[in-house]
């Protein structure tokens, strides 16, 4: 039957306490267990309710019956419970050692100063907590206010640049319809300047179809007229 015992009836220690010294001693069918040179350095092994953690040397004392945890080699572990159990290995037929048979003894880690969250609330006086009061929220009140303004002159300059930019398309549609205007004008004017030419020469054809007429009809008169 193996036992393992803490010799502290209080083992509990604040959280990266690195200082302090946990002693056990160990029990083999109700003999003080020893190690000897033979045997490899002891070690704890610590567990929580989620599992296996860490393992971690112990140191000996009292001629190798008293097995020592330091808490310097549990930095990095939370504030909780923990469990310990101890295990010696023979260095020559490496058969292991486990103590105790059953269960494990426990050690509390507890919460240190340096381990509080959180900010400290000041004491103040009522007017003081008035006066800072009304300092956040015109605080507030300016900083929505400047948010605002931002805003809206933002909105100012994109209207304007909207507008800007209608005005030009409008003139360069006005421009483009003078153009269209003026040549069709243009147009205009010279199919009127071709009507005129084709209403001469319309004319003309008709004179001449009447001259040659008259010479088919009085052909001796023109000659006679001529001699």
């Amino acid at each position: 039957m193996k036992k393992l015992n803490l010799l502290d009836q209080s083992p509990n220690f604040k959280i990266n306490d690195t200082g302090t010294i946990i002693p056990f001693n160990a029990f083999e069918n109700n003999q003080p267990f020893s190690v000897t040179a033979n045997d490899a350095a002891p070690v704890f092994r610590i567990k929580n309710e989620m599992g296996f953690l860490k393992s971690v040397n112990a140191t000996v004392a009292v001629g190798g019956y008293i097995f020592q945890l330091n808490t310097k080699d549990l930095v990095g572990l939370v504030p909780g419970t923990y469990q310990v159990e101890l295990a010696v290995t023979d260095s020559q037929t490496n058969e292991e050692l486990i103590f105790p048979d059953t269960g494990f003894c426990s050690f509390n880690i507890t919460d240190s100063a340096m381990t509080v969250t959180g900010t400290q609330i000041p004491t103040m006086s009522l007017d003081s907590f008035k006066n800072e009061l009304q300092q956040y929220v015109e605080n507030q009140a300016a900083s929505k206010l400047q948010t605002i303004e931002s805003d809206f002159q933002t909105y100012v300059n994109n209207l304007q640049d909207s507008t800007i930019k209608q005005a030009q398309q409008a003139s360069k549609d006005a421009q483009t319809a003078i153009t269209t205007v003026n040549e069709a004008s243009s147009k205009a004017g010279q199919a009127s300047s071709d009507s005129q030419s084709a209403i001469k020469t319309a004319s003309d054809a008709v004179t001449t179809a009447n001259s040659a007429r008259l010479l088919m009809v009085f052909p001796q008169q023109q000659i006679t007229r001529f001699s």
